[in-house]
Order: structure tokens, then sequence, then C-alpha cells
């Protein structure tokens, strides 16, 4: 399959990000260890818990916006925009629980 094809085309840095940084960077890849020393630090704690918001909001403005497209109007799009609120809230307090549990956790 072509990248363009799917709206991604692959660049330089892109590609050393994901291929080449693991081989170059002492250690290679974080591993579980890793990731958990780094998230107990409360401050690194706030800032993950606030990308998590961020990024299900950016999602939901993405989603909501392309469904606004296809030309949703009154009572269909307040039932959409309710339904993707909710969905919203799932998956903020999921991620949160998910991220708690890792860095506090048993």
């Amino acid at each position: 399959m072509h990248w363009r094809v799917i709206g991604w085309e692959p660049d330089r840095a892109g590609v050393f990000g994901d291929v080449a940084q693991p081989l170059v960077v002492s250690g290679g890849l974080r591993t579980y260890a890793d990731v958990v020393a780094w998230i107990c630090n409360r401050a690194l704690f706030a800032v993950e818990a606030v990308l998590v918001v961020c990024v299900t909001w950016h999602g939901t403005a993405g989603v909501h916006a392309v469904l606004l497209d296809l030309g949703l109007r009154g009572r269909t799009e307040r039932i959409v925009a309710r339904v993707l609120l909710g969905v919203a809230v799932a998956t903020v307090l999921y991620g949160l629980w998910l991220l708690g549990m890792i860095a506090f956790g048993s």
C-alpha cells in the first residue's frame, strides 16, 4: 500500500524516531520498569494525566467535526454530541485509572 493513499507519508525524522533511535540510544527501548519509575514521579504523573485529557479531547473533537461534515442537524447532532461526550468521559476515566494503577497500584 502506498502511504499517501492513507494520508500518511513517512519522513526522515519519523523513520529515525521509530527505527533508528532504539538502536542508537544507550540501552535501547524503555522497559516496563523504566516506564513505572517515570510515572511514579508525581509531577510527571500530572503531566501524563493532562496528556490523557488533551489527547481524548482532541480525538473527540476530530470525530465530532467529521460527523458534522456529514451534515448532521438538530436533534441528531445533539445526540451524537452527547454520545461522544460520554465516550470521552469514559475514556478519560479509564485512562486516569490505568495511569494510577501503573504508578501507584500493586
